[in-house]
């Protein structure tokens, strides 16, 4: 089968994993996209690159143009289009866009495409006006985009039962955001612990005080010298600004902190993941209220390590055996305290339960899974 994928906004890891997967299956893939997600993406597939065939869009070329383009070649060359990251303004052009083969939408953001509503106000957001619009233009268009598709795709069993309560009628499959291609080894020392935390430094997304204020704590106690912090991510607006000056006092003051004050290249950004030991996502609850694959639970799982989120986030199932969960800074504090560096096994253990779990998310098991329920389930 011919397989083309489509991505011109914001995702380049889950383009990379649909993208590996749908070629270990044994498919020819054609990637759509744009130079600027070219450019992160390829070194994710390294030498790989030439595997597949590459159609960017224009540097002036607009979107409208560039989806016509798509259209076409979809006519001539493919059987099955997915397309992913519907969201926002892109809703308009989506809306006149119409893939001449069998497509697939992906519904990453499920609440928009079936819980949504009119909404006359949008609270714990900073751009609540943008937003409501954003919003509700994806309630309105959302009627005129489904019926287009022969199926959806979402990232976790948990939002596709969240789908199926609004009785969807055709395919919803799982795909993971990411796959898992690491060299799965289980640290032994843990005398010294690197937590570190991804993801831009934004207001409305995570609480870094919470997240500080903990670590100020840890760095008082006799635990001082076994634990650091890893901040990667690049500071927004005046918050991340904020953010970052407490940062570099803490680091005056000897204590082992970690951070970037600009864009982070994929290649650092990646390195900088594997020298951790544990991810910590200090995200506000109030945005993601059904879960969903945050960048920690994302790098949690395409580098088999364990991760530490707030009280009541909604990780997973297949990650839970290697998932913490804290309630406040003091809950933060007494966590990485009692159950990770006076007791070196709790963290064995979650690296233990780290690994296992990314063989879930393989790539040579989900792309069994892909042959099996998309490609013959389809045909």
């Amino acid at each position: 089968m011919r397989i083309g994928v489509i991505e011109i906004l914001y995702h380049h890891v889950f383009l990379y994993s649909l993208a590996s997967i749908a070629k270990e299956s044994g498919e020819d893939v054609t990637i759509f996209t744009t130079k600027e997600l070219y450019n992160l993406v390829t070194p994710l597939f390294k030498d790989r690159v030439k595997n597949y065939k590459w159609v960017i869009k224009g540097e002036n070329e607009n979107v409208i143009s560039f989806l016509k383009r798509v259209e076409k070649i979809s006519a001539k060359e493919l059987d099955l289009l997915f397309v992913n990251t519907i969201q926002g303004f892109w809703c308009i052009p989506a809306a006149f866009f119409t893939p001449r083969c069998r497509a697939i939408l992906v519904a990453a953001r499920s609440q928009e495409w079936f819980g949504n509503r009119l909404r006359f106000y949008i609270p714990h957001t900073k751009n609540s006006l943008i937003d409501l619009f954003r919003q509700n233009l994806s309630y309105i268009m959302r009627k005129k985009i489904l019926p287009k598709y022969d199926g959806v795709v979402v990232h976790t069993e948990s939002f596709k039962k969240y789908i199926q309560r609004y009785r969807y009628k055709k395919p919803i499959f799982v795909i993971p955001f990411a796959i898992c291609e690491c060299d799965s080894l289980v640290k032994k020392d843990f005398r010294k612990i690197n937590f570190i935390v991804v993801g831009g430094i934004e207001e409305h997304r995570r609480d870094y005080d919470v997240l500080l204020k903990a670590f100020r704590k840890l760095w008082l106690s006799p635990y001082r010298e076994r634990i650091s912090l890893t901040l990667i991510g690049r500071p927004v607006g005046e918050y991340g600004k904020m953010v970052i000056k407490e940062c570099k006092e803490l680091k005056e003051k000897g204590y082992a902190i970690k951070f970037f004050e600009g864009y982070i290249p994929e290649t650092v950004f990646m390195e900088e993941v594997k020298k951790g030991d544990i991810l910590i996502s200090p995200i506000k609850l109030e945005n993601y209220p059904c879960g969903g694959t945050t960048s920690a639970v994302v790098e949690a799982i395409r580098n088999a390590k364990p991760g530490i989120y707030p009280k009541g986030y909604a990780v997973q199932e297949e990650v839970l055996s290697s998932s913490l969960f804290y309630d406040g800074d003091e809950g933060l504090v007494d966590l990485i305290e009692n159950r990770l560096v006076k007791e070196s096994k709790g963290m064995e253990e979650l690296c233990k339960n780290a690994v296992l779990n990314s063989e879930k998310f393989s790539l040579n098991r989900m792309a069994k899974y892909f042959q099996e329920y998309i490609i013959k389930g389809l045909n």
